[in-house]
C-alpha cells in the first residue's frame, strides 16, 4: 500500500502535467489556426498566451521535481530523514509585528522552491542576496517574552525556502534524559578529555597535571550548576544534527565539525537553535553555506566578535498586543460601557504583567474558564503579595516561575546570592556599590555580578543618572520569583546554603547600613560647612569600608535625589534592628544634606523625627541636643515658629547642663533668634542674634559668624534701616569668600538683592538675581532658583525702565545728539541762574542734564558692582539699545514678573515647601495690585492671592507672616482701589469703590489686632498708619482716626522710629489741615 505522502505527491504531479499540456495544446493550438485569432478579442489573445506561458512554466517544475524525485530513489543508499523536525506551533499568531515584518525582509534573499519561486519577487531586487556566509539572527530578552514561539513561528513560515532541510534544537538538555558525557556539567571536562591526544593526557598526568592554565581552574565563587538542566556538548549537538542526515561518523570533535562542514556545504538549511548560552558554541554549528540560516534564542545578551549576525530584542508586547492576545483567550462580552471598563481593566493587567507573552496567556486562559476569576479578581490578585500572585504558582508547569528557575540556575553562585539577598532586603534598585556591600567584594567585582545578571535580564539597567551612578531594577516578577521558590527545588549547595541563611544576611544588611553611612556624610560634608570642628558625641569608629573601594559622591545633589528613598529605608532599618549609632549618624547626614538642599522637605522631617528617637534611645543627651537644633532649624524653615522655639530652647538647655563648648550654644541661640524674628518677636531676636555674634566672634569662628550677620541683616532690612542691611551683607560674602563657601556667598548676595530693591536699587537687583538665577540652575539648586525668581518678581517695572533709560543716557556714546542739546540747555540756565531757575526746562530734563554731568555718582546709586557691565551694554554695537531696552522691557514686565512667579510657586509645590509656596502667593498678589493696567478681574485675582497666602500661614500657625499678609493685602488693595477710583495721589474715592475698601479695611484691622500680640513695635506702628489712611476715606469718626495716629505717634517716640514718625505727622497734616472736614472724605473726585 502506497503511504499517504508519496500517494499525494504522485497525484501532484500529475495533475500538474495534466494543467500543464492543457494549458500547452489551447496556446498552440490558438497559434496555428490565426483565422480565429482575427474574430476574437484581444483580450483572449493576451489570456490564451499568458496560459501558455504557465504551462509550459508548471511543466517544467513538475518534470524537474519527478527528476528530482527520480534522482534521490536511485542515488539513496540509505532511508530518506525528514525535511522538517519543527515542533508544531500552539497559541494564536499574535504581536510582535515589527519583529516579525523584519524577520520576513532577512529571509526574502532566499527564494522559495518549486512553483512558489515564480511568485517571489527577482533576485536582483532582494537585499542581502549576495551573502558570503549563512545568515545569523539572535532573538533575545527576558524569560517569557516569547523567544522561542517567535523563532518557531519565522521557521514554518520560511520552511519551503529551505529545501533541503530545517533543524530545530534545544541547546540545553535534561540530565535524566542525556548521559553526563553529553552534557557540560560543573567540574567535568570529558569533552576536552576525549579530543585531547593521549600522549598529552599522560604528559599532564606525569607532570601532576600542571599544565592546565590558572585561568581555567574553576573559581570558588561561581558555584555549581543548579537545577536538571544543562549545555549540550558541541560533540552531541554535532551527532545529533548529522544523525539526522544519516550521517553520523565515530571521530573526535574535530572530525565531526569537518563532517558537518561538508554536508551543508552549498545547501540550503535552516538551523532553529534554542536556549543559547555560550555565543562560541554557535560558531561550530553554523551550515557551511551562504543559502543557510540560523536563528537562535539567547536568554542573556548574545555577544559575538567575530560572527556577523542580527540581533532582534524582545522587551514584551506593547498595551495593543496585549490586548490582543487576551482578546483572542477570551473575548471581550457585554454593552459598550461594560466592554470600555473590560479594556481598562486589562489594560491594568497588561501593564502588571510587563507585557510578558506567557504570563498574558495565563491570564487569558484563566479568563477564559467559565469558572475562572473576573477581570477586576484577577487584576486585585496580581495586585497582592508577590508570594500571592498566581503568574508565579507552582501548579502552572509553562507559568513564569518555571520559565525563571531555568534562568536561575544558569547564574554564578554570587549573581544567584546578589538577588536572594535583593529580594529578602527588599531592595528594587542597586547600584555596584550597593551590591558591593551585600555581598562583600570590591566594586570591580561586583559590577561583574551586575553585568552578569543584566546579560540574563534578571537585572533592568535604569541608565547613567545625573549623580553620575549605574543603577539597575530587579523586576517585580524575578523578586517575587525568587521568594516564592523553595530552595529545596533550587537544589542549593550546602556552602549556599549557609550564605543564603539569616545571619549571614543580617551581616550583609549591616555593611549596607555602614557603607550608606560612610556616603552620605561625606556627601553631606561636600555639600556644605557643617559642625565637624565642633565637640562631637562620643561615638564608636565607623567600620572601615576601604575593602569595598567606595567613592565619595561625586554629585551629591544628584545622589540626594536619586537616592533619599533608600537613605531612609536605612534609617528605619536602624531603628528597628537596634544599630543606634550608625542610625543616627546616617539621619543627621541626610538632615544636614536637606537643610542645604531645600528640595526634599518630606524627607528632612522624616531624617530629624529618626535622628531625635535614635538619640532618645541612645541616651546621649549631646546626641539629644544636637537632634533637637535640627529640629528646631526644620520647624523655623517650615513656618512653625513656636516648635522651633521649643526646639531651640530645649537645646540650649542641655547644652548648658552638659557645660558644652560654647558654641554650640551659640547655635541653639541663633536658631532661637532667627525663630522669633519670623515669629515677629523682632526686638528681642535682634538682641540674641547679636550676643551669638559676640560669642562667635570670641571663638574666632568665622562661618557661622557670617551665618549670624545674614540672620541679623534680614531683621534690619524689615526694619527699614537697609544700610545696617546691606554692610553686613557684604561683610558677610568676604566671610564667605575667605571659608571657600561660594554656595553661601551666593545666598547672602540673594539677601543682598532684596536690600538694594528696597534702597531703590532695581536694576542693581535685577541684574545680580538673575546672574545668580542662572548660577542655581546651571548647579541644580531648584529651591534657590525658585527664590531668585520670587525676588525678581517683587521688582517694580517702571522702576527699571526709568534706571535703564538713565544709564543709557550716561553710558552710551551714540546719543550725543541729546547730551549735546542738554549741555546748550545746561548752560541756558546757567546763564540764568543754574538749573532751577526758570520754566525754561521741565523737571525730567533738569534731571537727566544733572545726571550726566555726574556719571560715578548714577553709577554707584544704580548699578553698584555693574559699572563695568554698563559700558559694554550700552556701546554694544551689533544690538541697538532700543532692541536691548524692549527685550528687557518684555523680560521685567509685569506679565513676565507673573509668569516668574507662577513658576516658582510651582516648583516649591513640587518641593514640598508650603511656606514659600504661600510666600510667593503674597508676592504674586502685589504684582497684580501693582499692574498699571490693571482691571477690576486682576483685582480679584489678586485678593485671591492674598486670600490663599493669609489661610496658608494660619495653617501653618505663622502667626506674624499672616499678620504681614494682612497688613500688605491691605495696603495693595487699597492703593489699587485709589488708583482705578480716582485720581492718583487723592486721599479720597467714590462710594464705588466700597466693596474693595471693606475687602482693605477688614485686612487692616486683622493685622492690627495679630500685631498687638507680638513683641514687633514696628508692625504695630506701620499697621496703625495704613488703618488710620484707609478709616479716613472709609469715613469713620473723626476721633477713631485720630485716635490710631496718635497711638503710632506715640510709639514712634518711645523707640526712636523717625521715619514712620514722619509719616504719620505728613498724614496727620494732610488729612486735618489741607483737607479738613468729613465733606472731602465723601465727595468723588475721578
Amino acid at each position: 500500500m502506497t503511504p499517504p505522502e508519496p500517494r499525494r505527491r504522485v497525484i501532484g504531479s500529475v495533475s500538474a502535467l495534466v494543467v500543464a499540456a492543457l494549458c500547452v495544446a489551447v496556446s498552440a493550438w490558438l497559434e496555428m489556426s490565426p483565422e480565429v485569432l482575427e474574430d476574437l478579442p484581444r483580450s483572449v489573445v493576451w489570456l490564451s498566451s499568458v496560459a501558455g506561458t504557465f504551462g509550459s512554466a508548471l511543466a517544467g517544475v513538475a518534470i524537474d521535481r519527478g527528476w528530482r524525485s527520480g534522482q534521490r530513489k536511485a542515488t539513496a543508499a540509505q532511508p530518506a530523514y525528514p525535511h522538517s523536525d519543527l515542533p508544531p506551533l500552539q497559541g494564536p499568531n499574535v504581536g510582535y509585528s515589527a519583529e516579525r515584518a523584519l524577520l520576513r525582509r532577512l529571509f526574502a534573499a532566499f527564494p522559495r522552491s518549486g512553483w512558489r519561486r515564480i511568485l517571489s519577487r527577482p533576485s536582483w531586487m532582494v537585499r542581502g542576496k549576495n551573502r558570503y556566509s549563512a545568515l545569523i539572527i539572535a532573538i533575545t530578552g527576558p524569560t517569557g517574552t516569547g523567544k522561542t514561539r517567535l523563532s518557531l513561528r519565522i521557521a514554518h513560515e520560511v520552511a519551503d525556502r529551505f529545501p533541503d532541510g530545517v533543524r530545530w534544537r534545544d541547546m540545553c538538555g535534561d540530565k535524566e534524559h542525556f548521559a553526563p558525557a553529553e552534557l557540560e556539567l560543573e567540574g567535568t571536562h570529558a569533552e576536552e578529555e576525549q579530543d585531547r591526544p593521549r600522549s598529552l593526557r599522560l604528559w599532564e598526568w606525569i607532570n601532576g597535571g600542571r599544565s592546565r592554565a590558572p585561568e581555567q581552574e574553576s573559581i570558588p565563587d561561581q558555584g555549581p550548576r543548579l537545577g536538571s538542566s544543562a549545555p549540550r556538548t558541541v560533540r552531541s549537538l554535532l551527532n545529533d544534527l548529522l544523525a539526522t542526515f544519516d550521517s553520523t561518523p565515530r571521530a573526535p570533535r574535530r572530525r565531526l565539525g569537518e563532517a558537518w562542514r561538508a554536508l551543508t556545504a552549498g545547501k540550503r538549511i535552516l538551523l532553529v537553535l534554542d536556549n543559547v548560552e555560550d555565543p562560541e558554541k554557535v560558531g561550530e554549528l553554523i551550515p557551511n553555506s551562504p543559502k543557510s540560516a540560523v536563528v537562535l534564542t539567547c536568554r542573556g545578551d548574545f555577544e559575538h566578535h567575530g560572527m556577523d549576525y542580527t540581533r532582534i530584542p524582545l522587551s514584551g508586547f506593547d498595551v495593543a498586543e496585549g490586548a490582543e492576545l487576551l482578546e483572542r483567550h477570551a473575548p471581550t462580552r457585554g454593552s459598550s460601557a461594560e466592554r470600555s471598563r473590560e479594556r481598562e481593566l486589562r489594560r491594568e493587567i497588561i501593564e502588571h504583567c510587563h507585557g510578558l507573552p506567557q504570563t498574558l496567556g495565563m491570564c487569558g486562559r484563566w479568563l477564559d474558564r467559565p469558572s475562572g476569576p473576573t477581570t477586576s479578581e484577577l487584576l486585585e490578585q496580581l495586585r497582592e503579595t508577590e508570594q500571592e500572585n498566581p503568574l508565579l504558582r507552582p501548579d502552572e508547569p509553562a507559568g513564569f516561575a518555571e520559565s525563571f528557575i531555568g534562568v536561575f540556575q544558569v547564574c554564578s553562585a554570587r549573581d544567584r546570592l546578589l538577588l536572594w539577598r535583593m529580594a529578602t532586603n527588599g531592595l528594587e534598585e542597586l547600584s555596584d556599590y550597593t551590591a558591593a556591600a551585600l555581598l562583600d567584594v570590591p566594586r570591580g567585582q561586583a559590577q561583574d555580578s551586575i553585568r552578569d545578571l543584566e546579560r540574563l535580564f534578571l537585572l533592568e539597567p535604569l541608565g547613567h543618572a545625573e549623580d553620575g551612578v549605574d543603577r539597575y531594577r530587579m523586576p517585580q516578577l524575578v523578586r517575587g520569583a525568587v521568594l516564592a521558590q523553595p530552595h529545596e527545588k533550587l537544589g542549593l549547595s550546602e556552602v549556599e546554603e549557609e550564605a543564603w541563611g539569616r545571619e549571614p544576611t543580617r551581616r550583609a544588611m549591616w555593611r549596607l547600613l555602614v557603607t550608606y553611612t560612610w556616603l552620605a556624610e561625606q556627601a553631606a560634608e561636600t555639600l556644605g560647612r557643617s559642625d565637624q570642628d565642633f565637640p562631637q558625641p562620643r561615638l564608636d569608629p565607623l567600620p572601615s569600608v576601604s575593602a569595598l573601594e567606595l567613592e565619595a559622591p561625586e554629585h551629591p545633589r544628584a545622589w540626594l535625589a536619586r537616592e533619599r528613598e533608600m537613605l531612609l529605608g536605612c534609617c528605619f532599618v536602624a531603628q528597628v534592628d537596634n544599630h543606634i549609632q550608625i542610625g543616627w549618624r546616617l539621619s543627621r547626614a541626610v538632615s544636614a544634606m536637606c537643610q542645604v538642599v531645600r528640595t526634599h522637605w518630606e524627607e528632612w522631617g522624616q531624617a530629624v523625627q529618626t535622628q531625635c528617637d535614635l538619640a532618645a534611645a541612645g541616651s546621649d543627651p549631646h546626641a539629644l541636643g544636637m537632634a533637637m537644633l535640627d529640629n528646631a532649624e526644620l520647624c523655623g524653615n517650615q513656618g512653625r515658629y513656636d516648635r522651633s522655639v521649643q526646639f531651640a530652647q530645649r537645646a540650649e538647655y542641655i547644652f548648658e547642663q552638659l557645660g558644652s563648648d560654647p558654641r554650640w550654644h551659640a547655635r541653639a541661640w541663633r536658631v532661637l533668634g532667627v525663630s522669633l524674628y519670623r515669629r515677629g518677636d523682632l526686638d528681642r531676636a535682634r538682641e540674641i542674634l547679636t550676643q551669638t555674634e559676640r560669642v562667635l566672634a570670641q571663638h574666632d569662628d568665622q562661618w557661622w559668624r557670617a551665618r549670624t550677620r545674614c540672620d541679623i541683616a534680614e531683621v534690619y532690612s524689615y526694619l527699614g534701616r537697609y544700610t545696617v542691611a546691606q554692610d553686613l551683607l557684604e561683610r558677610a560674602q568676604e566671610d564667605f569668600q575667605d571659608t571657600g563657601d561660594p554656595d553661601q556667598r551666593d545666598l547672602a548676595r540673594l539677601l543682598l538683592a532684596d536690600v538694594l530693591a528696597r534702597r531703590g536699587r532695581h536694576l542693581e537687583s535685577w541684574l545680580t538675581l538673575r546672574d545668580l538665577r542662572d548660577r542655581f540652575h546651571e548647579g541644580g539648586k531648584q529651591w534657590y532658583v525658585a527664590r531668585c525668581l520670587r525676588a525678581m518678581g517683587t521688582l517694580d517695572t517702571h522702576e527699571l525702565e526709568a534706571q535703564y533709560e538713565q544709564c543709557d543716557l550716561v553710558f552710551n556714546t551714540r546719543r550725543d545728539g541729546l547730551r549735546y542739546r542738554l549741555r546748550l540747555l545746561a548752560g541756558r540756565l546757567a546763564h540764568r541762574g543754574g538749573p532751577d531757575s526758570g520754566p525754561l526746562a521741565g523737571e525730567r530734563t533738569r534731571d537727566l542734564h544733572q545726571r550726566r554731568a555726574t556719571p560715578e555718582e548714577l553709577t554707584r546709586e544704580v548699578l553698584g558692582s555693574y559699572a563695568e557691565w554698563a559700558k559694554s551694554e550700552f556701546n554694544h554695537e551689533r544690538a541697538p539699545w532700543l532692541l536691548r531696552f524692549f527685550a528687557l522691557r518684555r523680560e521685567w514686565s509685569a506679565g513676565s514678573r507673573t509668569a516668574m512667579l507662577r513658576e516658582a510657586i510651582s516648583s516649591q509645590q513640587r518641593m514640598g515647601d508650603q511656606w514659600g509656596v504661600y510666600r510667593g502667593y503674597l508676592t504674586l498678589g502685589r504684582i497684580l495690585a501693582r499692574d498699571r493696567k490693571a482691571r477690576r478681574r486682576k483685582l480679584q485675582d489678586s485678593a485671591a492671592a492674598f486670600a490663599t497666602a493669609v489661610a496658608g500661614f494660619d495653617e501653618l500657625g505663622d502667626t506674624w507672616w499672616a499678620a504681614r499678609s494682612h497688613r500688605i493685602a491691605a495696603r495693595e488693595l487699597f492703593q489699587a482701589t485709589m488708583r482705578l477710583d480716582s485720581q492718583d495721589g487723592s486721599i479720597t474715592a467714590s462710594s464705588r469703590a466700597r466693596d474693595w475698601l471693606r475687602k482693605a479695611r477688614d485686612h487692616a484691622e486683622r493685622a492690627y489686632a495679630a500685631y498687638q500680640n507680638m513683641d514687633n513695635h514696628v508692625g504695630q506702628i506701620r499697621s496703625e498708619i495704613l488703618l488710620a489712611r484707609i478709616l479716613w476715606v472709609w469715613g469713620a469718626p473723626e476721633d477713631t482716626v485720630v485716635a490710631y495716629l496718635r497711638s503710632a505717634i506715640d510709639r514712634t517716640d518711645n523707640t526712636g522710629e523717625a521715619e514712620l514718625r514722619e509719616e504719620a505727622l505728613d498724614l496727620n497734616e494732610e488729612l486735618f489741615h489741607k483737607h479738613p472736614g468729613n465733606v472731602a472724605r465723601r465727595w468723588p473726585i475721578n
